[in-house]
């Protein structure tokens, strides 16, 4: 990972934290959702290969890549009346993938 990557995501989680206290009086809740990799066409881009085998079958926990369905399922419970009460936060959805003792980035090459 390069600087410029872990720097933009710092802010957007500094970014949702803040307007999170920022809206609080208005009722209006800010979150965010970090996903691992979403198996898209931008992750074969800019020459960076991948193993797919080794993501889903050593790396990832839960053996497979972000799906869409996962991120508007993440999005519709935070919408929600369920989620009514969350603000501030980032939903991380990784398939456990940072608390594996297998997470690096092997899978790229």
């Amino acid at each position: 990972m390069s600087a410029h990557y872990v720097a933009s995501k710092a802010g957007q989680n500094k970014l949702t934290a803040m307007l999170a206290v920022e809206l609080a009086s208005k009722n209006i809740t800010v979150n965010g959702i970090g996903p691992a990799a979403v198996e898209t066409g931008m992750i074969g881009q800019h020459g960076v290969d991948y193993d797919r085998n080794m993501y889903t079958r050593k790396i990832n926990p839960l053996g497979r890549f972000v799906e869409a369905e996962d991120l508007g399922a993440a999005v519709i419970y935070l919408s929600s009346r369920a989620g009514s009460y969350i603000t501030g936060q980032i939903l991380i959805l990784d398939g456990g993938l940072g608390m594996s003792l297998n997470n690096s980035s092997d899978w790229l090459l």
